[in-house]
């Protein structure tokens, strides 16, 4: 029997998870052959096909001739346990059942490996497909996504991303923002590496009060521009905040690669070298720092920071459906392109993040990004303080999680 609530719940949550001006293609028991496809497509989306499917492995063969270079797979399936047990009272009450494909998530996995495609999200999404007036909306929006009726879903989503080729190099631009960071400048200049056939360092300076400004243009003379390297000087609008910074630094980024490096240098500068090898290489689309796997230097990170950020670690993990370790490093790395998607789907939360790390985040999950945390040292600062103030900013990011559960978790 035709659900007219189902299919009105599916088509929302397609328009949903397909960003704008991506050209896809549904697939689903109305619409199944593609043999005769001559185009390309962004992402291309099964809806409850390979329940029915004779070969499953052929079929995804096909898509995956038919998706462009990073292209996304959106499989939305029915929850094995939900046949089964359907199946055991059909039959207890001697009535006719259908026999579907006996899929477990872990045999679409397998499947998705055998095709090469690399799933990155598993997600719940309807709990009910009966229509019932607020309660329906509850279950599916709500109560869905607590654990374990999470796992006790009637319908499930899976997006796998059509494994990339390794990229032989790319061009770089390295974004830092600084505030009252003097004593590390000259070490910047020496300390970072040229990544890529061509590099150039973005400095955004904050209005500092130790002379930061100054010690930059002197370093501007002493370390002119070359070939492959060159150094750029950019001020940020006063009382703007680091947000306002580091997107100001990403809008005159020329790299293919955009990569952001605080100031404080309390993350090796070396390291930038991991970041860039990382994309290139396409393990992931977002490289994300993670200083929470190695020992935390002696004094470079305090008790409620730390227990702050394994609760946002924790809550956004959730949130993005991917898993985060670190919700707060400065360094992390992505193509440009990607940023300037994000850019146009996410503009509306620039105002409500004051560092810009949750902003970037979100976007990359709003546009289906694979995220890859990459474990980095996390050394003492050498100079100056944090400029974090930590109950102000805490309280900031917590209303910006309220507001992003709502509008990418519940989707309302």
């Amino acid at each position: 029997m035709h659900n007219k609530y189902l299919d009105h719940f599916i088509q929302q949550f397609i328009h949903y998870i397909i960003p704008k001006e991506k050209k896809a293609l549904i697939l689903d028991k109305n619409r199944k052959n593609i043999s005769n496809l001559s185009e390309k497509y962004d992402y291309i989306v099964l809806v409850n096909l390979l329940e029915k499917e004779h070969d499953i492995l052929s079929l995804l063969e096909k898509i995956y001739q038919h998706l462009s270079e990073n292209g996304r797979l959106v499989i939305i399936y029915r929850n094995y346990l939900h046949s089964f047990f359907i199946g055991l009272l059909k039959s207890f009450f001697k009535q006719e059942y259908t026999d579907y494909n006996w899929l477990a998530t872990s045999d679409i996995k397998t499947f998705l490996k055998l095709t090469n495609f690399e799933l990155f999200i598993h997600e719940p999404l309807c709990f009910t497909e009966a229509s019932i007036p607020l309660l329906s909306k509850i279950l599916n929006r709500f109560i869905l996504h607590i654990f374990p009726i999470d796992h006790l879903s009637f319908l499930q989503y899976i997006i796998a991303i059509k494994k990339p080729h390794s990229l032989k190099s790319a061009t770089v631009s390295i974004v830092i923002p600084a505030r009252n960071e003097r004593g590390t400048i000259e070490k910047l200049f020496h300390s970072l590496p040229t990544l890529g056939p061509r590099c150039e360092i973005i400095f955004i300076e904050d209005h500092s009060t130790d002379n930061t400004l100054l010690e930059m243009k002197r370093c501007l003379q002493l370390f002119p521009n070359k070939k492959n390297r060159s150094f750029r000087l950019l001020i940020l609008k006063k009382d703007a905040g680091k947000a306002a910074g580091v997107r100001l630094g990403f809008d005159n980024a020329k790299g293919d690669i955009i990569i952001i490096y605080d100031a404080d240098m309390t993350i090796p500068a070396a390291d930038l070298l991991k970041f860039y090898t990382a994309l290139i290489t396409r393990k992931g689309d977002f490289i994300n720092g993670s200083r929470l796997v190695y020992p935390v230097g002696k004094g470079a990170m305090q008790l409620l920071n730390i227990l702050g950020n394994k609760f946002f670690t924790i809550l956004y993990s959730w949130l993005l459906g991917q898993q985060v370790k670190d919700t707060l490093c400065g360094t992390k790395a992505f193509w440009r392109k990607d940023y300037l998607e994000i850019k146009r789907n996410v503009d509306f939360l620039k105002s409500q993040d004051p560092f810009g790390d949750f902003y970037l985040l979100l976007g990359a999950s709003r546009l289906n990004l694979k995220i890859i945390d990459l474990p980095v040292r996390y050394c003492e600062r050498t100079y100056g303080s944090t400029n974090i103030k930590r109950f102000k900013h805490a309280w900031q990011l917590f209303k910006l999680s309220l507001f992003s559960i709502k509008k990418f978790k519940m989707r309302i």
